[in-house]
């Protein structure tokens, strides 16, 4: 008894802390508490941001405050420290910090940037919810794990990189609406349900091994007509961890050997379960309710994935998606592994513009497994210039060479041809031109342009 009244004692003393002291510098009150180490048979000072009403527009937390000779150290940022300070627009959370906690920063409306140290740990749940100013986030490679709802509402953020997040709590940034793409690092083990439900999401990167994933749920709840990248870094798959509900969703596989697919038996004679390779699972299997639209591959590796995922054989393509106007003009593909040739043919009236990329070349060459979108744009040929404009009538030229143009009238004194066309190829002649830009031509070479 007298042992077990010893042992109590001491777990008693380790974890005594004294009654918390607040102090305030710089408009931030910061809350103290000295605790007794009975290891260290001495006192450790730590203080903690508490600052539910600070209303200044730039903040600076102190890593160290003085207290009645004491030096506290600041290791964490209070529940719901700054919730509500619509005046805050930037904070620098210095690199004692090791959490930031509930509700810290939620609700701070006009807050604009937060710089997170390589100290902190753990981001909790609403920490940064409805912060609707806030458009990037760096999370550093020392925080593991990213609450419940953590930048929920944030509609306005379009960036977030992560770097060794281990665990994503459920809506933890669900409606982000204008967050369109994401990549989940190799580090993460568990997506909460709802993680990225109503966000704009487009395309999602995948880079962690989905068979260590504790629950994948979240991935794609409510996203529609997404594409899927798998690199080639996820191996092994679960196949009850599926990538979402969502209508649409394309899936990208990186890698030149399909990853495998496991699944729990259970054994009813021992009442154990045993993980075995899923002979009949495929990347089919990981998509629910909206179904899966499409499955790309690399193109070299079409037959390994056919021979090993035969069930999803009719769905396998090496192509890039194409885009196209079905009544203006049609994209003729060449397959030549590894690339694609891609050619626009415009319909009658219609000439081709440009590719969705920028590219000009109506015939032009892709790498498989670009992973991109393509598409063509073409507009009707401009039939009708010929109003407007009576100030820069051009007449049909000959004896072309030098040429001046005298109140809009092009001379010449050569006997080359030449004529005049607009910038959609179209030749003009003998015409009164509306405004617009034109090229002259002489030999088939521009040597003039005029407006």
């Amino acid at each position: 008894m007298k042992k077990l009244f010893t042992l109590f004692l001491t777990l008693f003393v380790a974890s005594s802390v004294w009654a918390d002291d607040y102090v305030e510098r710089e408009g931030i009150k910061y809350r103290l508490q000295r605790i007794y180490d009975a290891e260290k048979k001495d006192f450790i000072y730590i203080a903690y941001v508490s600052s539910n009403d600070y209303s200044g527009s730039v903040t600076t937390i102190d890593t160290l405050v003085n207290n009645n000779g004491y030096k506290y150290s600041v290791i964490a940022i209070d529940r719901e420290a700054f919730e509500d300070c619509t005046g805050l627009t930037s904070i620098t959370i210095p690199n004692s910090v090791t959490s930031i906690g509930y509700g810290a920063f939620a609700n701070c409306t006009r807050l604009t940037s937060v710089t997170i140290p390589n100290s902190v740990e753990k981001i909790s749940s609403s920490a940064f919810s409805n912060c609707i100013s806030l458009t990037s986030i760096t999370i550093p490679e020392s925080v593991t794990s990213i609450g419940e709802g953590a930048f929920g509402g944030c509609k306005n953020l379009t960036s977030v990189n992560m770097n060794r997040v281990e665990t994503i709590g459920e809506g933890a940034f669900k409606g982000c609406t204008s967050l369109t793409s994401i990549t989940i690092p190799e580090s993460v083990t568990s997506i909460g349900r709802g993680a990225f439900e109503k966000t704009g999401l487009k395309s999602i990167t995948i880079a962690c091994n989905l068979m260590n994933c504790k629950e994948m749920m979240g991935i794609a709840d409510d996203i529609n007509d997404a594409t899927v990248t798998i690199l080639s870094s996820v191996t092994s798959i679960n196949p009850f961890q599926y990538i979402g509900f969502g209508q649409g969703i394309s899936i990208y596989f990186e890698g030149m050997e399909p990853p495998v697919f496991y699944e729990w038996v259970y054994d009813e004679y021992d009442l154990t379960y045993e993980l075995k390779e899923c002979e009949e699972c495929d990347a089919s299997s990981m998509v629910t309710y909206g179904g899966l639209k499409k499955v790309s591959v690399p193109c070299e590796a079409i037959e390994t994935y056919k021979e090993k995922w035969p069930n999803i054989a009719d769905m396998l393509s090496g192509q890039p998606d194409v885009w196209y106007d079905k009544e203006r003009c049609t994209i003729q593909l060449t397959l030549d592994c590894p690339n694609y040739i891609m050619e626009v043919v415009p319909a009658p009236g219609y000439r081709f513009v440009e590719w969705n990329d920028g590219n000009t070349d109506i015939k032009r060459i892709v790498a498989v497994g670009s992973k991109k979108s393509f598409r063509a744009r073409v507009e009707p040929i401009d039939n009708n210039n010929n109003n407007n404009n009576t100030n820069t009538a051009i007449s049909e030229i000959s004896n072309a060479k030098a040429i001046t143009i005298v109140n809009g009238q092009i001379l010449v004194n050569d006997e080359a041809p030449a004529f005049v066309e607009t910038v959609s190829g179209q030749k003009i002649a003998n015409a009164n031109l509306k405004s617009g830009v034109y090229f002259v031509v002489v030999d088939g070479e521009m040597v003039k342009v005029m407006k």
